[in-house]
């Protein structure tokens, strides 16, 4: 029996889901910005925590971190951009 996640879905607009896509792809962005918005479209599509960390080779904590973020301001599309810009480091 797969494990069912207790924690909430991540509900995007499709303006907030275009803007994602598009930094996901970019080029010229921060790594790590394109990195943020790779594990949010990936947890948005129903990937669990663990299995983001894996396809990315990252660490299920981070992982958590971004995800955790983005819950809890049910983000915007101005909010997206402030989680992206945001180092890890720093709280919001």
């Amino acid at each position: 029996m797969p494990f069912v996640s207790k924690r909430a879905k991540l509900q995007i607009s499709a303006e907030d889901m275009d803007y994602l896509a598009e930094t996901s792809r970019s080029r010229t962005e921060s790594l790590s910005k394109v990195h943020r918005a790779k594990i949010l479209l990936a947890y948005h599509q129903g990937d669990s925590i663990s299995q983001i960390a894996r396809e990315m080779r990252t660490n299920r904590p981070k992982v958590e971190r971004t995800v955790q973020k983005a819950l809890a301001h049910r983000p915007t599309i101005s909010q997206i951009v402030m989680l992206l810009n945001e180092t890890l480091g720093k709280p919001l």
